[in-house]
C-alpha cells in the first residue's frame, strides 16, 4: 500500500504479546493518519467506561502518509489517549525524528495497552520488538533516560520518554523526544498515561524505505512547492516560534498577569526571539525533511544559571513563564523550560497553574508555603522552585499538581473568574480578545483550549481555496463561526498527513491534495479531502459525548475573557461568544445544543452507537 507500511504495531504490556494490526485502505481513506486515525483506533481498542489511568486505556503513537517522504516539514508524529488532565479526548503532536523512525521501522503507528508490573521500555528495530527492563531508568529525567538508553541501542535510535512528571502521575506530564533538543508532545498529560503503564520510554530505529505511488511526480511537485516557501520562512529560520513574542505583545495576543494586563510590550523585548538568538543561541536544528529549522539549542553564559544548555523555549513557553507570570528575565524562562523538559511537564499547563496560584495567593484565597520563595508576580526563583515541587508533590506543589480546574473547584466559586481553562485544559497563550475566532475555537476544541486549530491564521491571512479569499477583521465576530468550523477541518488534515502547520498560510491546498495522490495513488479531490477533516472533528465530538462531556457546562470560557482590558492591543474589545457559537453549530449541521445530527453522521459515514457494546470494541 503506497504511503503506508501496512499496519499498526500493538503491544500489550500486561501479556507482553505483540501483533501487527492491518488496516484496510477504505479506513485509511476515511481517516488518513495522525490523530484522525487515532480517533478511529480509540473506538476499537477501548471503551468509554475506561478511565484515563486504567490498564485498558490505550496510548497510541501515529504517523501519516507523508511521514518518511521528502515532502517538506513532514517529520512529525501524534499521540492520542483519554486525557488524565481533562478526562476526555486527549491528543498531542511533536516534531523530531521519532515519527520518521517509527514509520521506517515498518509501522504506521504503535498502540500500547495493558500495564507492566515493573518499569519497562520498548525497543523497536524493524522486525525486532522487545520489552526491556527499565527499573534502572525509573526516577531519571528525560535527558538522562535518553543518554542511558542510547548506550544499549544502535546508533541513530530515536527515543521518546517520560520524566518524573509522568512517573508521579502529574496530570499534565509530557512526552519528550530527542533528548536535550526537547521535542515535546506536551498537552493533555499523555506522559501520565505512559507512567500509569510503567512505560518509561520507546526507542525506535528503522531503515526501510517508504513506497511512493509516483515518486518521479512527487519529486517534481516538491521542487515546484519549495521555492516560494524559502523567503517566507526567513523569520522562522532565524527565531523559531519565539520570533512572535514582540509582535503578539503589540497586538494584545500575548496575555500578561494571568490574562488581566493589557500592555506588556516593553518587557516583551527582554524575552524576545531576537534576544534569544543574539545572546544565547548555540545551534539550530531541523526535523526530517524540513527547510525551516525552527528548533534551537541555547546556553546561558553567565549569572545564576551559568552553563545551562537546553532546548530553546518556544513562544508558548516564553509567554507562559514570561508575560503570564510577569517575568522579564529571559534566563529564568530558559531555566524553567529546561526544568519542564527534563522533568517531563507541559510548559503551557505548568505556567498556567503557577500564574493561577500567584493570583489566588494575591487575592487571599490560597496560602503560600512558609520558608519558601514567595509565589508572587515576577519572582523567578519561585517559578523554578515550584516546578520541582509540583513534580515531587512537595508542600503547595501537591495542590498545584491538580491543575487549574481542580484547584479552582477546591478554592470555591470566586476562583472561577480567573481559572483559565476549557474542559480542564489550561489556555494556550493567544488571546480571544485579540483574535475573536479563538473564543469559539477554544470552547469547541476536542481536547479543550487549543491553538493548534489555527483559526487565527484566517484573521491574518486569507486562504481562498477553503472559502476565505482575504483575512477577516480580527475584532469582528461576523462569519467567525464558519471560519472556526472550516479551519478546524483543515487543520485536522495537517495533523492526519503529519505536515507542519507552519505551512498553512503559504502552501496551496490543491498542492497538498496532489501530493497526497502522488504518494498514495488515490484520486482525492478537494471536497473529499476536506470531508476527512470534518469526519475527524465529528468523531472526536462523538467520543467526548460518550466520555460524558456536558456540552452546556463545559463548552464555555472563563469570565475573564469577557472583561475588556483598558490598555494595549485589545483595549475595549471582547468577543461576541454566543453569536459565534450559534453560527458555529449552525454551519456544522449540529443542533442548537451542540450535537451532530443523524443526517450529518450519515454523510460522514459515522453513527452514534459506534461504542454501543463496550466489550465488543476491546481487542
Amino acid at each position: 500500500m503506497y504511503g503506508y507500511k501496512g499496519g499498526i504495531l500493538h503491544i500489550n504490556l500486561s501479556t507482553r504479546r505483540t501483533e501487527k494490526v492491518i488496516l484496510s485502505e477504505e479506513i485509511l481513506q476515511q481517516f488518513i493518519g495522525g490523530t484522525s486515525l487515532g480517533a478511529y483506533l480509540i473506538t476499537k481498542f477501548s471503551n468509554p467506561r475506561v478511565s484515563s489511568l486504567s490498564n485498558e486505556n490505550p496510548i497510541i503513537f501515529l504517523t501519516g502518509p507523508f511521514t518518511g517522504t521528502n515532502i517538506p516539514t513532514s517529520g512529525r508524529f501524534a499521540v492520542v489517549s483519554r486525557s488524565p488532565a481533562t478526562n476526555i479526548w486527549g491528543e498531542s503532536d511533536s516534531g523530531g525524528i521519532f515519527g520518521d523512525k517509527l514509520k521506517r521501522a515498518g509501522y504506521d503507528g504503535l498502540i500500547v495497552t495493558g500495564c507492566s508490573a515493573k518499569p519497562v521500555y520498548i525497543f523497536i528495530d524493524n522486525d525486532i520488538v522487545e520489552i526491556r527492563d527499565a527499573e534502572f531508568l525509573w526516577g531519571k529525567d528525560t535527558y538522562e533516560t535518553t543518554e542511558m538508553i542510547l548506550e544499549y541501542t544502535p546508533k541513530n535510535t530515536s527515543i521518546a520518554c517520560i520524566g518524573p512528571g509522568g512517573e508521579n502521575l502529574i496530570p499534565f506530564a509530557s512526552i519528550i523526544s530527542e533528548g536535550i533538543d526537547g521535542r515535546a508532545a506536551g498537552r493533555c498529560g499523555l506522559g501520565t498515561v505512559m507512567g500509569s503503564k510503567k512505560l518509561k520510554a520507546i526507542a525506535v530505529k528503522g531503515d526501510t524505505e517508504i513506497e511512493i505511488s509516483d515518486s518521479h511526480g512527487l519529486r517534481k511537485k516538491i521542487k515546484e512547492v519549495i521555492p516560494p516557501l524559502l523567503d517566507w520562512s526567513t523569520m522562522r529560520k532565524k527565531y523559531g516560534t519565539a520570533g512572535g513574542v514582540v509582535g503578539n505583545a503589540i497586538v494584545g495576543d500575548m496575555p500578561a498577569k494571568n490574562w488581566d494586563m493589557g500592555n506588556w510590550v516593553e518587557e516583551a523585548h527582554k524575552i524576545s526571539g531576537e534576544r534569544l538568538a543574539s545572546e544565547y543561541l548555540v545551534k539550530s536544528y531541523h526535523c526530517p525533511h524540513c527547510f525551516i529549522g525552527c528548533g534551537r539549542v541555547v546556553r546561558i553564559p553567565r549569572g545564576k544559571f551559568t552553563g545551562t544548555i537546553a532546548g530553546g523555549p518556544e513562544y508558548e513557553t516564553l509567554a507562559g513563564f514570561g508575560s503570564l507570570c510577569l517575568i522579564d528575565d529571559i534566563e529564568v524562562v530558559i531555566e524553567a523550560n529546561d526544568a519542564c523538559n527534563r522533568l517531563g511537564l507541559d510548559t503551557i499547563s505548568t505556567s498556567g497553574v503557577i500564574a493561577f496560584a500567584m493570583e489566588a495567593i494575591e487575592k487571599g484565597l490560597l496560602l503560600d508555603d512558609s520558608n519558601t520563595p514567595p509565589l508572587i508576580w515576577g519572582n523567578g526563583e519561585a517559578i523554578i522552585y515550584y516546578i520541582y515541587n509540583i513534580v515531587y508533590r512537595n508542600g503547595l506543589g501537591e495542590f498545584l499538581a491538580l491543575g487549574v480546574k481542580k484547584m479552582a473547584e477546591r478554592l470555591g466559586s470566586s476562583a472561577d473568574e480567573f481559572a483559565m481553562h476549557v474542559k480542564g485544559l489550561e489556555f494556550p497563550y493567544h488571546d480571544p480578545r485579540a483574535l475573536t475566532s479563538l473564543a469559539v475555537a477554544y470552547a469547541t476544541g476536542p481536547r479543550g483550549a487549543c491553538h493548534r486549530q489555527c483559526t487565527h491564521i484566517l484573521e491574518r491571512n486569507g486562504i481562498a481555496e477553503i472559502g476565505f479569499p482575504k483575512a477577516l477583521d480580527r475584532f469582528s465576530s461576523e462569519d467567525k463561526g464558519r471560519l472556526v468550523a472550516v479551519m478546524q477541518n483543515y487543520s485536522e488534515l495537517y495533523n492526519a498527513l503529519k505536515l507542519c502547520q507552519f505551512l498553512i498560510p503559504k502552501i496551496n491546498v490543491y498542492d497538498i491534495v496532489e501530493m497526497l495522490n502522488l504518494v498514495t495513488g488515490w484520486e482525492f479531490n478537494l471536497e473529499k479531502f476536506l470531508l476527512v477533516g470534518e469526519r475527524s472533528i465529528t468523531l472526536k465530538r462523538l467520543i467526548n459525548l460518550k466520555y460524558g462531556m456536558k456540552i452546556k457546562e463545559e463548552e464555555r470560557l472563563p469570565p475573564r475573557i469577557f472583561k475588556s482590558l483598558t490598555e494595549g492591543g485589545t483595549e475595549g474589545n471582547v468577543p461576541d461568544f454566543e453569536k459565534m457559537l450559534h453560527d458555529y453549530y449552525s454551519y456544522r449541521g449540529w443542533t442548537i445544543q451542540g450535537n451532530p445530527t443523524e443526517e450529518l453522521l450519515d454523510k460522514l459515514n459515522l453513527r452514534y452507537d459506534f461504542w454501543s457494546d463496550p466489550n465488543e470494541t476491546i481487542q
